[in-house]
């Protein structure tokens, strides 16, 4: 079925021009935890794809990009979080450099909580490579990309090195870049165990969710409703196509009974017209009754008798016997009165 792919691209785009938020990406802010006494590894009962689960440094407070992120706006995005419902559950994925392709999805995130000036979260790397660039530390750092106006996390991304004054990876420390530092630098600790999450504050209503929601339903309806359409005009092309065929081999089964002598040339198109009504197994009942049947006609008797009336035979145009035998008996009984 040619159903289009939303990438994550066309959906946040559009979402975004409704809701008029800003997504604000912090680059090389965190690193996952490189104990491997602390990962946690699996398989998807879905696809049978491995995974691997690592604790991650993902934020910390300070100022970057002209606002202050205190640690009531880390609790802030702790709470606003929603642990996946199952494993196929991806609300926050994992991307490539911030990619807004599907393909370069690596995984998601599965828990979040804050701890100190820190917010640490657990993410799941999905698929044999990505399990492999984590344990060797190719996809140790992170970025985050946030919804700035409600404080809550979009999506994490692996990117190739930090960007960020100051951040850290747990075992070296970068050289200072060109961006605004950050006024705090994380706190070197081994992540805490997670802690049960705090009632979640009160969400901001979204006006136009539900006018989002109902465009992006509308759009699949209407694809659907097309492919549907297609699929019937195919059904029924095919079943036309069908009706050809099962007349074309009827045809042939007709008149090869016909010229073994088991139906009378003028019984033809009535035995076509009634094999048509029949189904599989009514016609193989036919055959068999065909088949017992002795022969009706034999072409080499007719072919001693008179030409004529041979060919008037098998066009079935010749005197049938109740018309031949009123024209004895009329032919008869008229000479009988005249010998009288």
């Amino acid at each position: 079925m040619d159903t289009p792919e939303l990438e994550l691209s066309q959906i946040d785009s559009f979402s975004k021009e409704i809701r008029g938020e800003e997504v604000i990406t912090f680059k090389a802010v965190g690193a996952t935890v490189e104990d491997p006494s602390r990962w946690t590894e699996g398989t998807m009962s879905t696809t049978g794809d491995p995974w691997i689960e690592m604790p991650a440094l993902l934020f910390y407070t300070g100022r970057h990009k002209g606002q202050d992120w205190t640690e009531d706006r880390l609790q802030r995005l702790a709470n606003n979080f929603s642990e996946p419902k199952g494993e196929m559950d991806w609300t926050v994925p994992g991307q490539l450099d911030h990619s807004e392709s599907a393909r370069d999805t690596t995984g998601h995130l599965r828990k979040v909580w804050k701890s100190g000036k820190n917010l640490w979260g657990i993410v799941r790397h999905i698929g044999k490579e990505a399990v492999q660039n984590a344990k060797n530390g190719i996809w140790k750092k992170l970025s985050l990309g946030i919804y700035s106006s409600r404080d809550t996390i979009r999506e994490y991304s692996i990117t190739p090195f930090p960007h960020l004054t100051h951040a850290t990876t747990f075992s070296e420390t970068t050289e200072p870049e060109s961006e605004e530092p950050m006024a705090d630098t994380p706190t070197k600790q081994s992540p805490p165990a997670p802690t049960p999450p705090a009632p979640p504050a009160s969400p901001e209503p979204v006006t136009n969710f539900a006018e989002f929601q109902a465009q992006m339903e509308a759009r699949f309806a209407a694809k659907t409703a097309e492919l549907e359409a297609r699929l019937a005009k195919s059904e029924q092309k095919n079943e036309e196509q069908g009706k050809v065929i099962r007349y074309t081999q009827l045809t042939a089964e007709i008149d090869k009974f016909s010229e073994n002598g088991k139906t009378l040339p003028v019984m033809r198109d009535s035995e076509l017209a009634l094999v048509q009504t029949f189904s599989d197994e009514q016609m193989e009942l036919f055959r068999k009754y065909k088949e017992a049947t002795p022969k009706l006609v034999d072409e080499n008797v007719l072919g001693d008798q008179d030409p004529e009336s041979v060919a008037e035979f098998k066009e079935g145009k010749s005197e049938s016997l109740s018309d031949k035998a009123k024209r004895l008996a009329t032919t008869y009984g008229h000479g009988a009165k005249e010998s009288e």
